[in-house]
C-alpha cells in the first residue's frame, strides 16, 4: 500500500517562479501540485479546508505578505506546514519570520526535490499526531513541533541554535518539564543526523552541553575566550549519533560534568 501523495501549494506573485517550482513538485516523488497563488489572501482562500499538506510562501507579495497569510493559515489549520522563501540572506530576513508559525526558511535557489523530502519527512510525524491526545494539554507535541520548525530553519542555514529551552520559546514561549526536555534533546540528536549538518549550540546548562556535543568549548568573562576546548567521547556512542539518555547516569558522563563546570566557576570566579 502506497502512502498518500502530499499535497503541496505554491504562493508566489511571480508567474515565472511558480511554473519553475510547479516543476520541481512535479518532479518531486510523494508530492503533489494542489494549486498556485499569487498572494496571502488568495492562499488563505486556495488552501481553506485542506487539512494537511505543506505550502510554499513567498515572503514579499503585494497585499497581504506571506508573514501574515503564514499566521493566519496556521491558526486555522495547524496540519499545514508552511515553508517561507524569499531571495534574501537568513540574516537580512525580517524577525517576524520565527514568530508566525512557518516551519522554516529556504533561499528560492536551494528549492530541490531532495530539500522537499527531507523538510517534510521531519514535520510529518508531529503534523499527523498534534491531535491525537497522546498529551492531554498538548504541551509535549506542540514543543516537539515548534523546536522542528526551529530546527529545520537553522540546519537548512547553517545557523546557531541558543539552547535547548530558549529554542522552544524562540517559535513560541511553551514551560517545559523534565520529561518532555529530555525527548526533546533526543530529537534534537535525531535530527542533527538526519540533515548531516554542524549546529553550534549555545547553552547556559553544563549537563546539556556534555549530552548534546561531541565538543565542548568554555568561554570566559568579558572578554570572551575559548579556555576549554574538550571533545566528548561517552560510553557506548554510536557513530551515527544516537545517544541515550541512559548514558547521563555513567560514571564518564559525571566526570564530564565535573570538569566543565569546575572550568566555568574558575573563569568566572
Amino acid at each position: 500500500m502506497h502512502d498518500p501523495l502530499v499535497q503541496v501549494w505554491i504562493v508566489d506573485d511571480r508567474p515565472a517562479f511558480r511554473r519553475a517550482a510547479a516543476a520541481m513538485v512535479a518532479a518531486s516523488a510523494g508530492f503533489v501540485l494542489a494549486g498556485v497563488a499569487d498572494s496571502g489572501e488568495a492562499a488563505l482562500e486556495l488552501t481553506r479546508g485542506a487539512e494537511a499538506g505543506l505550502v510554499l510562501m513567498d515572503i514579499h507579495m503585494p497585499g497581504m505578505g506571506g508573514i501574515e497569510a503564514t499566521r493566519r493559515l496556521r491558526a486555522a489549520q495547524p496540519g499545514m506546514a508552511v515553508l517561507l522563501m524569499s531571495t534574501y540572506d537568513t540574516s537580512d530576513l525580517p524577525h517576524e519570520v520565527s514568530q508566525c508559525g512557518a516551519a522554516g526558511y529556504v533561499h528560492k535557489e536551494t528549492l530541490s526535490p531532495q530539500l522537499l523530502r527531507r523538510i517534510w519527512s521531519g514535520l510529518a510525524p508531529d503534523l499527523n499526531t498534534a491531535g491525537d491526545g497522546a498529551n492531554p494539554d498538548g504541551t509535549g507535541v506542540l514543543a516537539r513541533i515548534r523546536l522542528r520548525q526551529l530546527i529545520f530553519a537553522l540546519l537548512i542555514a547553517d545557523g546557531v541554535l541558543m539552547g535547548l529551552t530558549a529554542a522552544v520559546a524562540f517559535a513560541r514561549p511553551t514551560a517545559l518539564d523534565q520529561l518532555t526536555r529530555e525527548r526533546l534533546q533526543v530529537e534534537l540528536l535525531r535530527l542533527w543526523r538526519e540533515a548531516g549538518k554542524t549546529i553550534v549550540f549555545v547553552t547556559h546548562s553544563v549537563e546539556e552541553a556534555v549530552f548534546l556535543s561531541t565538543r565542548v568549548l568554555v568561554m570566559s568573562a568579558r572578554p570572551g575566550r575559548i579556555i576549554v576546548d574538550r571533545d566528548i567521547a561517552l560510553p557506548n556512542d554510536d557513530p551515527t549519533g544516537v545517544r541515550e539518555l541512559a548514558v547521563t547516569a555513567t560514571s564518564e558522563f559525571q566526570a564530564l560534568k565535573t570538569e566543565l563546570a569546575k572550568a566555568i566557576y574558575e573563569a568566572h570566579a
